[in-house]
């Protein structure tokens, strides 16, 4: 009783509570009497005496049967005023009540001192809500008032230590391997949330269905192949009367699963649920919700891929072997999370700002649409998406649409393979092209620096059409393409164009062949990438693509991170990019926008990868926690380190190992209000991704603002992303918001 039961009570007695309702309950371990807990001298008295609670006492209704079956009104109200309330809620008949306490008053059955005192505290009571003075409410306030953030943060801390885990078989969760697991969701019950599958989502592929009776045949065949099935179980919320017990048809169809599949289930309800619920303890791994609630569905899903540790305890007993107390515990692996702003420290209120300014780019058509995402301290605050596809109502963007994202390609490709071969002794920074690939041998490319090509000051051209080349008077010559796909057109250049096999050869001899520019100083250039995608294959035996698929996004879960989406993606969720009338004359869609990229198939090292914001977070979260992701160290921090150190800064070049850097001075790419230790990069189709570790910030900012014509300019002008940025520094709370709106000791 004390250590359950009275334990809330004992910590918030003494802590300025303002009231307590005390039930209808047989309790005899506290009044052997048979008297209802609220009637009850001996546990009203505990409460006020023992305990030291000094607010305000409520009776639970008096017109409910627990007491009204047992006493006339009044002598009911009587009896509640004996035992110590205050408060009397409910009453049967007020003006019977008020005339048997006051016939108790004066027979010396009841002291008026103690009336005085109750009146006194009601009183106080009114004042300090202000009720002293007139207010008047505003309707469309109502429920901002009644639902402060102070009350969404704690909502969200208490179900993030109260979530219980009760079976962890072979230590299931956290799930930690993505690479190779095929994921399915199930949700069933009563009044079925979204917030779980679709969190469970944003860790990696998974299918979601939702339980149906009819549909049981065909969701059991679908998951044939799966290796882990996750359900979420739903029971009402409505009120206490609505029943906490999962159905039977629920269940048969759980056995039925379970006889084929792995099983996950989190209960979303009243753990009493589980007494006579035995097909839950068939699971690898059970979590107890508590409650039919967004909060517990986002912390749930949190739990089970590792972004939170599971630490709650039950608090009564589910049936053997689930007695009171009884929790298993894991540790958080350091995936991202999803949290209020408040909980690390932001301002909700100003990070709204971002809608206005991308609303206005909107209605400016600097863009169609767009994902924007803010992470901080490894936790999703902000994930919003805005706009169509194309200006249509016809398609908005959605959360898993993929865009082109450009250059960011670099940094997401082409400079993390680099850093792979850097740590296994196969590449030197400071060594040459010529050094690893010899058919720069006798070019003016042999002798470029590896680490100077990175830093953009190797001299190169900052871009060649080379598309150009294989037109003549705005039509294709003659060997470059084909409006089929065989062996001699083997290379998707866009829907129903193809380029010859030998193309990338001649692309890479124009790079070989191009002449340098006067100076070593910074200028931006593609070229180099080129000649990086031959060294990276040529040295690893394998495409590019297939190498940072099996590398990087495929256990991280970034399964968005793609070259050739229309491979795995239906195309109506990838955005299109330009209405190319010169070198495509057709739209692009599905495939990528660089022209150069395009010539030579869509996989390239500077660009040609495709993805959505909050797998793109996920990667700069493992360069921000210095090559480490989900418990995995994908990189040594030493390497991240060089690779994202300014390296020429004292000759004006802002730049990293391929990283781009905030501007020295001047327009730059970034707001000038960020840490000179965060790095990123952005995309020529509106893209851009930056991370901060001074403030543990990443930032990513998606739109096809090449959508219709690359000629617009209006996202630059507007600068959309950098202001963005501003407003995210912006909100920033220096004096530690979230322990303060909690009431804790910072």
């Amino acid at each position: 009783m004390d250590a359950i039961e009275l334990y809330p009570y004992q910590k918030l007695a003494k802590t300025g509570l303002g009231g307590v309702m005390v039930a209808h309950l047989n309790v005899p371990a506290l009044d052997a009497s048979g008297t209802p807990s609220s009637l009850s001298k001996d546990i009203v008295g505990l409460l006020k005496n023992e305990l030291g609670f000094g607010g305000l006492v409520f009776t639970d209704a008096l017109n409910m049967q627990g007491v009204a079956a047992k006493y006339a009104p009044g002598m009911v109200d009587l009896e509640a005023v004996k035992a110590g309330n205050e408060v009397l809620v409910f009453s049967q008949n007020v003006h019977l009540a008020k005339e048997k306490i006051l016939a108790a008053i004066n027979d010396g059955s009841l002291n008026a001192a103690d009336i005085e005192k109750s009146v006194r505290k009601i009183l106080m009571a009114k004042n300090w809500f202000g009720l002293s003075q007139k207010k008047y409410v505003e309707p469309n306030k109502i429920n901002k008032d009644l639902n402060t953030i102070q009350d969404e943060v704690l909502n969200r801390r208490l179900f993030a230590e109260a979530t219980t885990l009760l079976v962890n078989k072979d230590k299931t969760l956290p799930i930690r391997d993505l690479s190779s697991k095929k994921i399915a969701c199930i949700t069933a019950g009563v009044e079925e949330g979204s917030v779980f599958p679709n969190t469970l989502k944003k860790y990696t592929q998974v299918v979601h269905f939702s339980y149906s009776k009819n549909r049981e045949e065909e969701i059991i065949a679908a998951l044939s192949d799966y290796d882990y099935v996750i359900f979420g179980l739903y029971t009402s919320n409505a009120n206490p009367w609505k029943s906490y017990r999962i159905s039977e048809e629920v269940k048969r169809f759980i056995r039925r699963v379970s006889l084929q599949n792995k099983l996950i289930i989190d209960l979303f309800g009243n753990p009493y649920g589980l007494i006579d619920f035995p097909e839950a303890r068939r699971a690898e791994a059970l979590l107890v919700s508590y409650q039919n609630h967004w909060d517990a569905e986002s912390i749930g899903a949190q739990i089970i891929f590792g972004a939170l540790g599971a630490k709650g305890h039950l608090p009564l007993s589910a049936g053997e072997p689930f007695e009171p107390g009884f929790g298993l515990n894991t540790e958080a692996i350091g995936r991202m999370g999803f949290a209020l702003p408040e909980e690390v420290d932001m301002d909700a209120t100003k990070l709204a700002e971002i809608d206005n300014i991308v609303e206005d780019a909107i209605r400016q058509r600097a863009t169609p649409g767009a994902q924007v995402l803010v992470a901080r301290h490894g936790k999703v605050i902000y994930n919003k998406v805005f706009g169509t596809q194309d200006y249509s109502d016809k398609h908005p963007v959605g959360f898993e649409d993929l865009y082109d994202i450009a250059s960011i390609t670099k940094i997401a490709v082409s400079v993390p393979l680099l850093m792979k071969l850097v740590e296994e002794g196969k590449i030197n920074l400071d060594k040459t092209l010529g050094d690893y690939l010899s058919i720069t041998k006798g070019t003016n490319k042999e002798d470029m620096v590896l680490r100077e090509i990175l830093a953009h000051k190797a001299g190169l051209q900052p871009w060649i059409p080379f598309y150009t080349r294989t037109l003549e008077a705005g039509k294709y010559k003659k060997g470059y393409y084909s409006t089929s796909r065989d062996f001699n057109f083997p290379n998707v250049v866009n829907e129903g164009l193809y380029s010859s096999r030998y193309i990338r050869d001649t692309v890479i001899q124009v790079v070989l062949d191009s002449k340098l520019r006067d100076t070593r100083d910074y200028k931006y250039s593609d070229l180099g990438y080129y000649l990086f995608m031959e060294l990276i294959e040529q040295v690893e035996g394998r495409p590019i693509d297939e190498l940072i698929h099996e590398f990087l996004y495929a256990p991280m879960g970034a399964f968005s991170l793609t070259y050739e989406p229309t491979k795995i993606f239906p195309i109506e969720q990838i955005v299109p990019t330009e209405d190319d009338k010169v070198f495509r004359k057709a739209m692009v869609r599905g495939y990528v926008h660089d022209q150069g990229s395009a010539l030579i198939g869509g996989v390239a090292g500077h660009a040609g990868l495709f993805g959505n914001a909050n797998d793109l977070a996920k990667l700069m979260q493992m360069y921000m926690q210095k090559g480490e992701y989900a418990g995995i160290r994908y990189f040594d921090s030493v390497t991240v380190n060089e690779f994202i150190r300014c390296q020429y800064c004292d000759e004006k070049n802002r730049r990293g190992i391929g990283f781009d850097k905030p501007q020295l001075g001047g327009a730059g790419p970034t707001c000038g209000c960020v840490s000179d230790k965060s790095f990123g990069h952005s995309g020529f189709t509106g893209t851009l991704a930056w991370a901060d570790p001074e403030e543990e910030i990443v930032y990513i900012f998606l739109s096809n603002r090449v959508y219709p014509d690359a000629a617009n300019q209006k996202l630059l002008s507007l600068s959309t992303r950098t202001k963005i940025q501003e407003v995210i520094y912006e909100a920033i709370n220096t004096e530690h918001s979230s322990t303060k709106l909690l009431g804790l000791n910072p």
